[in-house]
Protein backbone atom coordinates (compact mmCIF):
# COMPACT_ATOMS: atom_id res chain seq x y z
CA UNK A 1 0.00 0.00 0.00
CA UNK A 2 1.50 3.74 -1.17
CA UNK A 3 0.58 6.86 1.31
CA UNK A 4 1.60 10.14 0.03
CA UNK A 5 4.05 8.66 -2.53
CA UNK A 6 5.40 6.13 -0.26
CA UNK A 7 5.09 2.49 0.36
CA UNK A 8 3.90 2.08 3.85
CA UNK A 9 2.88 -1.18 4.23
CA UNK A 10 2.80 -4.54 2.09
CA UNK A 11 -0.96 -5.76 2.41
CA UNK A 12 -1.65 -9.95 2.79
CA UNK A 13 -4.50 -11.38 0.56
CA UNK A 14 -8.02 -11.08 1.02
CA UNK A 15 -9.99 -7.33 1.60
CA UNK A 16 -8.83 -4.13 3.30
CA UNK A 17 -10.14 -0.85 4.13
CA UNK A 18 -9.31 2.41 4.84
CA UNK A 19 -10.33 6.28 5.85
CA UNK A 20 -10.26 8.77 2.76
CA UNK A 21 -9.45 11.18 5.11
CA UNK A 22 -5.85 9.96 5.96
CA UNK A 23 -4.10 11.04 3.17
CA UNK A 24 -3.43 9.69 -0.48
CA UNK A 25 -3.11 6.13 -0.54
CA UNK A 26 -3.11 4.01 -3.40
CA UNK A 27 -1.88 0.45 -3.95
CA UNK A 28 -0.01 -2.20 -6.39
CA UNK A 29 -1.32 -5.61 -6.89
CA UNK A 30 2.06 -8.00 -7.54
CA UNK A 31 1.30 -11.62 -8.79
CA UNK A 32 3.34 -14.30 -7.24
CA UNK A 33 2.18 -16.92 -9.40
CA UNK A 34 5.00 -18.41 -11.66
CA UNK A 35 4.49 -16.42 -15.43
CA UNK A 36 6.24 -17.13 -18.16
CA UNK A 37 8.29 -14.27 -20.70
CA UNK A 38 8.00 -14.40 -24.06
CA UNK A 39 10.99 -12.72 -25.74
CA UNK A 40 10.19 -13.47 -29.78
CA UNK A 41 11.77 -11.92 -32.79
CA UNK A 42 14.80 -10.90 -31.52
CA UNK A 43 17.28 -10.36 -34.58
CA UNK A 44 20.74 -11.45 -33.61
CA UNK A 45 23.80 -11.35 -35.42
CA UNK A 46 26.68 -14.11 -34.41
CA UNK A 47 30.13 -14.41 -34.37
CA UNK A 48 30.31 -15.32 -37.90
CA UNK A 49 28.38 -12.52 -39.23
CA UNK A 50 24.51 -14.44 -39.77
CA UNK A 51 21.81 -12.63 -39.08
CA UNK A 52 19.49 -15.04 -37.33
CA UNK A 53 16.18 -14.71 -35.54
CA UNK A 54 15.97 -16.10 -31.92
CA UNK A 55 12.41 -16.81 -29.80
CA UNK A 56 13.46 -17.50 -25.83
CA UNK A 57 11.45 -18.55 -22.97
CA UNK A 58 11.31 -17.19 -19.31
CA UNK A 59 9.66 -18.82 -16.54
CA UNK A 60 10.08 -16.64 -13.72
CA UNK A 61 8.21 -15.68 -10.26
CA UNK A 62 8.00 -12.64 -7.75
CA UNK A 63 9.28 -13.72 -4.84
CA UNK A 64 9.94 -9.88 -3.30
CA UNK A 65 7.06 -8.12 -3.72
CA UNK A 66 8.64 -5.21 -2.19
CA UNK A 67 11.37 -5.13 -4.11
CA UNK A 68 9.45 -5.68 -7.50
CA UNK A 69 7.89 -1.91 -7.08
CA UNK A 70 10.85 0.19 -5.11
CA UNK A 71 13.97 -1.27 -7.34
CA UNK A 72 12.27 -1.25 -11.26
CA UNK A 73 8.75 0.56 -11.91
CA UNK A 74 7.71 -2.51 -13.92
CA UNK A 75 9.10 -5.71 -13.36
CA UNK A 76 8.10 -7.54 -16.14
CA UNK A 77 9.22 -5.02 -18.62
CA UNK A 78 12.51 -5.26 -16.67
CA UNK A 79 12.73 -8.57 -16.32
CA UNK A 80 12.38 -8.64 -20.59
CA UNK A 81 14.84 -6.35 -21.33
CA UNK A 82 17.41 -7.72 -19.28
CA UNK A 83 16.94 -11.24 -20.88
CA UNK A 84 17.20 -9.79 -24.84
CA UNK A 85 20.75 -7.81 -23.86
CA UNK A 86 21.93 -11.26 -21.98
CA UNK A 87 20.41 -13.63 -25.22
CA UNK A 88 22.29 -10.94 -27.61
CA UNK A 89 25.71 -11.50 -25.43
CA UNK A 90 25.19 -14.75 -25.77
CA UNK A 91 24.45 -15.46 -29.22
CA UNK A 92 27.10 -12.91 -30.45
CA UNK A 93 29.78 -14.65 -28.93
CA UNK A 94 29.32 -17.68 -31.09
CA UNK A 95 29.66 -18.91 -34.25
CA UNK A 96 26.31 -20.59 -36.03
CA UNK A 97 27.21 -23.35 -35.84
CA UNK A 98 28.40 -23.63 -32.64
CA UNK A 99 24.86 -21.91 -31.45
CA UNK A 100 22.80 -24.46 -33.65
CA UNK A 101 25.31 -27.93 -32.05
CA UNK A 102 24.73 -26.91 -28.14
CA UNK A 103 21.17 -24.68 -27.79
CA UNK A 104 21.73 -25.83 -24.27
CA UNK A 105 24.81 -24.03 -23.08
CA UNK A 106 23.02 -20.70 -24.64
CA UNK A 107 20.41 -21.28 -22.25
CA UNK A 108 22.52 -22.06 -19.58
CA UNK A 109 24.62 -19.24 -20.07
CA UNK A 110 21.63 -16.94 -20.37
CA UNK A 111 19.85 -17.95 -17.16
CA UNK A 112 22.53 -17.66 -14.95
CA UNK A 113 23.09 -13.68 -15.54
CA UNK A 114 19.53 -13.18 -15.75
CA UNK A 115 19.39 -14.89 -12.08
CA UNK A 116 21.53 -12.57 -10.92
CA UNK A 117 20.68 -9.69 -12.55
CA UNK A 118 16.52 -10.18 -11.60
CA UNK A 119 17.17 -11.17 -8.10
CA UNK A 120 18.07 -7.52 -7.47
CA UNK A 121 14.23 -6.42 -8.42
CA UNK A 122 12.30 -9.72 -6.47
CA UNK A 123 12.51 -12.01 -9.26
CA UNK A 124 13.35 -15.40 -9.25
CA UNK A 125 14.15 -17.13 -12.44
CA UNK A 126 12.86 -20.66 -12.94
CA UNK A 127 13.86 -21.95 -16.39
CA UNK A 128 14.97 -20.07 -19.48
CA UNK A 129 14.84 -21.74 -23.23
CA UNK A 130 15.57 -21.32 -26.37
CA UNK A 131 12.09 -21.88 -28.31
CA UNK A 132 13.18 -20.91 -31.79
CA UNK A 133 16.01 -20.48 -34.37
CA UNK A 134 15.19 -19.22 -37.10
CA UNK A 135 17.79 -18.99 -40.15
CA UNK A 136 17.50 -16.41 -43.38
CA UNK A 137 16.06 -18.62 -46.53
CA UNK A 138 19.14 -18.44 -47.97
CA UNK A 139 21.04 -19.89 -45.27
CA UNK A 140 18.39 -22.33 -44.89
CA UNK A 141 19.32 -23.52 -48.36
CA UNK A 142 23.15 -23.67 -47.91
CA UNK A 143 22.53 -25.72 -44.76
CA UNK A 144 20.59 -28.38 -46.00
CA UNK A 145 22.91 -28.46 -48.81
CA UNK A 146 26.07 -29.28 -46.30
CA UNK A 147 23.77 -31.85 -44.20
CA UNK A 148 23.11 -33.65 -47.81
CA UNK A 149 26.89 -33.82 -48.49
CA UNK A 150 27.66 -34.64 -45.39
CA UNK A 151 25.67 -37.96 -45.32
CA UNK A 152 26.65 -38.22 -49.15
CA UNK A 153 30.30 -38.39 -47.62
CA UNK A 154 29.40 -40.88 -45.09
CA UNK A 155 27.55 -43.21 -46.99
CA UNK A 156 30.27 -43.29 -49.27
CA UNK A 157 32.94 -43.86 -46.49
CA UNK A 158 30.47 -47.21 -45.06
CA UNK A 159 30.80 -48.26 -49.50
CA UNK A 160 34.55 -47.77 -49.33
CA UNK A 161 34.89 -49.48 -46.36
CA UNK A 162 32.82 -52.38 -47.08
CA UNK A 163 34.37 -52.71 -50.59
CA UNK A 164 37.98 -52.86 -48.79
CA UNK A 165 36.64 -55.41 -46.22
CA UNK A 166 35.31 -57.42 -49.22
CA UNK A 167 38.66 -57.39 -50.98
CA UNK A 168 40.46 -58.10 -48.07
CA UNK A 169 38.24 -61.32 -47.48
CA UNK A 170 39.01 -62.33 -50.87
CA UNK A 171 42.78 -61.77 -50.35
CA UNK A 172 43.04 -63.82 -47.31
CA UNK A 173 40.89 -66.44 -49.05
CA UNK A 174 43.37 -66.73 -52.31
CA UNK A 175 46.21 -66.88 -49.74
CA UNK A 176 44.75 -70.09 -47.63
CA UNK A 177 44.02 -71.62 -50.77
CA UNK A 178 47.20 -71.34 -52.17
CA UNK A 179 48.82 -72.45 -49.17
CA UNK A 180 46.82 -75.29 -49.00
CA UNK A 181 45.91 -77.87 -51.71
CA UNK A 182 43.67 -79.77 -50.73
CA UNK A 183 41.58 -77.12 -49.40
CA UNK A 184 41.85 -75.38 -52.78
CA UNK A 185 40.95 -78.88 -54.70
CA UNK A 186 37.74 -79.35 -52.18
CA UNK A 187 36.97 -75.46 -53.40
CA UNK A 188 37.11 -76.70 -56.81
CA UNK A 189 34.91 -79.48 -56.56
CA UNK A 190 32.35 -77.35 -55.12
CA UNK A 191 32.54 -75.18 -57.99
CA UNK A 192 32.17 -77.51 -60.56
CA UNK A 193 29.12 -79.25 -58.78
CA UNK A 194 27.70 -75.63 -58.46
CA UNK A 195 27.51 -75.76 -62.30
CA UNK A 196 26.82 -79.12 -63.28
CA UNK A 197 24.11 -79.47 -60.74
CA UNK A 198 20.98 -81.51 -62.34
CA UNK A 199 23.05 -83.15 -64.98
CA UNK A 200 23.16 -86.97 -64.93
CA UNK A 201 27.11 -87.32 -65.77
CA UNK A 202 28.88 -89.60 -64.42
CA UNK A 203 32.67 -88.92 -63.16
CA UNK A 204 35.30 -91.70 -62.83
CA UNK A 205 38.51 -90.11 -60.34
CA UNK A 206 41.50 -91.06 -61.11
CA UNK A 207 40.79 -91.32 -64.85
CA UNK A 208 42.13 -87.73 -66.09
CA UNK A 209 41.68 -84.19 -64.19
CA UNK A 210 38.52 -83.72 -63.16
CA UNK A 211 38.86 -80.52 -64.94
CA UNK A 212 39.39 -82.44 -68.82
CA UNK A 213 36.42 -84.46 -67.31
CA UNK A 214 34.07 -81.50 -67.05
CA UNK A 215 35.58 -79.77 -70.57
CA UNK A 216 34.82 -83.27 -72.43
CA UNK A 217 31.32 -82.94 -71.21
CA UNK A 218 30.39 -79.68 -72.27
CA UNK A 219 32.07 -80.37 -75.81
CA UNK A 220 30.56 -83.14 -76.47
CA UNK A 221 27.02 -81.58 -75.16
CA UNK A 222 27.34 -79.03 -77.38
CA UNK A 223 28.27 -81.03 -80.68
CA UNK A 224 25.06 -82.73 -79.97
CA UNK A 225 23.14 -79.92 -79.88
CA UNK A 226 24.42 -78.43 -83.02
Amino acid sequence: MIKDGKIIETLSKGRHVFWNNVGQVTWKTIDRREQVADVAGQEIMTKDKVTLRVNLLVAYQVVDSLRAVTVVSDHAQALYREAQLFLRAAVGTRTLDALLADKESVSGEVRSALALRAKDFGVAIKSVGLKDIILPGEMKTILNQVIEAEKSAQANLIRRREETAAARSQANTAKLLAENPTLARMKELEQLAEVLAGTRSTFVFGNGDLSSQVRSLVGSRANDDG
